[in-house]
């Protein structure tokens, strides 16, 4: 699963830097900000909050990019453009394929930890 979902030449280039210890502890550490972003995403969404919702795919994005998670981390790019233009119209349509795209990688994130 993680090759098809993360992104191997990053998975590779971390596990040069730190080993197989760092590519877990990165895992764990998205793992569980991802969880209390996922929260707070809803909440922005659920609250009509456009900025705080930008501000949340934005940190997202970061623990995405870092970890070679691409889809995820076009999702909440896509997400926190159109917050910064204010294009509400099919934002939950974007918010729905950031959902997927997150449990996509939670799912391989999990992998890395429990190897």
């Amino acid at each position: 699963m993680n090759a098809s979902v993360l992104d191997p030449k990053v998975l590779s280039s971390l596990e040069e830097l730190g080993g197989r210890g760092l590519l877990a502890e990165m895992a764990a550490a998205a793992l569980t900000q991802g969880e209390e972003r996922m929260v707070a995403l809803e909440g922005c969404r659920r609250e009509g909050d456009i900025l705080a919702l930008g501000r949340v795919a934005h940190a997202l994005r970061s623990s995405a990019a870092a970890l070679g998670a691409r889809r995820l981390e076009e999702a909440c790019s896509t997400v926190e453009q159109a917050t910064k233009r204010f294009a509400g119209e099919d934002l939950d349509a974007m918010v729905g394929e950031l959902k997927a795209a997150y449990r996509q990688a939670e799912g391989a994130w999990r992998e890395l930890v429990e190897t």
